[in-house]
Order: C-alpha cells, then structure tokens, then sequence
C-alpha cells in the first residue's frame, strides 16, 4: 500500500502539477501507518469518520475519535464532516431539510458546514433519472443556503484546511 500511495502521489503531481494537498478514503479503512506515507507524498489535510475505524488484521479494528482540525503524530489535520446530503439514498427522507438543520447547527455553534455527499448522487450511467433528480435536488439545496445564508462561502478541503492551519 506505501508503494502504491508513493506511485498514486507521484503521477498526481505529474498529471495535476503539483503534490496532493487533500486525501480521503474510498469506501473502505486503509492502516493508520499510511498517513506517513501521505505525508510524504505532500498530504496535509485527511478526511477522517468522526470515530475513524483502522484496521490491524483478523477482522479487528482500532476506533479513534476524531474532531475537525484535530492533527495527527506527522502535523496533518482531519477534516469531519458534520452534514450529509445524499438524495439517492432510498433510506433517506426530506434529505435537503436534513441537510439544512445539520448546517443551521453548525453554524449556531460557530463552525464551518462541512457535507458528506456522494457522487453516486449525481451520476445518470445506470438511471438518468437519478443523475436528474440528484442535481435538481442539489441546485434546491444551494439556492437554500444561498438565501438563508447570503454570506455563506464555499471551500475546497484544502482551503479549509489552510484556513484552520492559519487559526482563521
């Protein structure tokens, strides 16, 4: 997994023109250890569960409680997300009020809005339809925040990392 993550972070930056700044993990855990690896490679902001699961082998797992801006032993800083929007989940109802009481929270408490989406949520391969009423619903969602809160900005995760390393 290092050799591949080294291999990863070098094409990024032969591609892209410069290391990656952000990591998040796709469906399943990878090892705590890797996190050097992606400091290496130019890493300094990783999208972290609040209670992140890493795996040690034979089915086991360490649990770790993460917060927003929290650093890891190499100085990189988690990101956690505390608002989730996900229309194409079938198990999810009134997904953008949802979403809007988990930013309203947020917000009161004085801190960045930080969504769980998806991009199964806007992609129409299988069922257009689902590409149709993700985005349709997602365009609901930004004209609510945009009305609710004109001051509002959004931020890539690296720029909000940069702007919890800089204490703003």
């Amino acid at each position: 997994m290092h050799q591949v993550t080294r291999k990863g972070g070098k094409l990024f930056e032969e591609i892209c023109g410069y290391r990656p700044e952000h990591f998040i993990a796709s469906n399943s855990p990878e090892p705590r250890e890797l996190e050097k690896t992606f400091k290496e490679i130019g890493v300094k902001y990783i999208t972290r569960n609040k209670l992140q699961q890493y795996p040690l082998g034979d089915g086991k797992f360490e649990k770790q409680f993460n917060w927003l801006g929290k650093k890891n032993n190499w100085g990189q800083i988690y990101l956690t997300r505390n608002a989730r929007f996900e229309p194409s989940d079938p198990n999810v109802q009134n997904d953008i009020e949802s979403c809007i009481n988990d930013i309203d929270i947020a917000f009161k408490w004085r801190k960045p809005a930080v969504i769980s989406s998806h991009r199964v949520n806007y992609i129409g391969t299988l069922d257009k339809d689902n590409r149709e009423r993700g985005l349709s619903q997602l365009n609901d969602l930004l004209k609510i925040i945009l009305t609710k809160w004109p001051e509002v900005q959004f931020l890539t995760s690296p720029d909000l990392g940069g702007l919890i390393k800089s204490n703003k």
